[in-house]
């Protein structure tokens, strides 16, 4: 079970994976800290050490829908998404490939705006469920991963990280029925929120062309990701993202 310790605007939950848990070696020692900062960004530092060489790759899957939780996909189609990526990891049921595509002339081309109820039905697996290869730079610096914007009410989500992958996801796999209740009573369907996961390109461990995602005694795994809401009067989705 994972503890938490709260200190002013920060909370840290901290795990030890013990070793041969899941099948994994080693002894894990985890520690995720958010924070709020007076500049409207939620900021996630993520850290992790190990007793034997093991894969570490962490993220976060909040969901989001910048009209309001309980909007759903009519709301959530309006939503404006750009991600900073020229490649992407093309899988087959959800496993990576091993191949690093270019998205240019693909529906995974999201360097310019592409408004969701534009181009979500083109995608081959009913919504994104994709790693997007983030145009970064060596060593890792946090850098604009992707954008995300709600005409409707003008609120905007950009998310910055030092990892060298984002996963996109549109909710696919949630019920198309009414049973999976959140909060207020309302219900969580299919299509109803976005996901944008910075993390390591999946499977990295077994591609050897990915980066390396092994970490080794004496490391220390870290991870930066920082969420900035704000509020645009003038629609932004004629930027690109540099």
């Amino acid at each position: 079970m994972w503890e938490a310790n709260v200190e002013g605007t920060k909370v840290t939950f901290s795990y030890v994976s013990k070793d041969g848990e899941e099948g994994y070696p080693g002894s894990v020692l985890v520690a995720a800290t958010y924070s709020l900062s007076d500049a409207n960004e939620l900021l996630l530092e993520m850290t992790a050490t190990t007793t034997k060489p093991t894969p570490v790759n962490l993220t976060n899957h909040a969901y989001f829908n910048l009209a309001g939780h309980d909007k759903g996909w009519s709301a959530l189609s309006e939503h404006k998404v750009h991600v900073n990526a020229s490649f992407y990891t093309p899988g087959v049921d959800l496993l990576p490939t091993g191949e690093i595509k270019p998205v240019a002339g693909t529906i995974f081309d999201l360097t310019t705006t592409k408004q969701l109820k534009d181009v979500l039905s083109w995608t081959p697996d009913d919504g994104y469920d994709t790693n997007f290869c983030v145009n970064t730079t060596k060593p890792p610096t946090m850098v604009l991963a992707a954008r995300v914007y709600h005409p409707q009410s003008g609120r905007q989500l950009e998310i910055y990280s030092d990892q060298p992958g984002i996963q996109f996801y549109t909710s696919n796999s949630l019920p198309t029925e009414n049973i999976l209740q959140g909060k207020g009573g309302c219900y969580y369907t299919k299509h109803g929120a976005f996901c944008l996961e910075t993390q390591n390109y999946p499977d990295a461990v077994n591609q050897p062309n990915f980066p390396k995602s092994v970490l080794l005694p004496g490391e220390t795994y870290k991870h930066n990701v920082k969420y900035l809401f704000g509020i645009q009067n003038e629609d932004p989705s004629s930027c690109t993202i540099a």
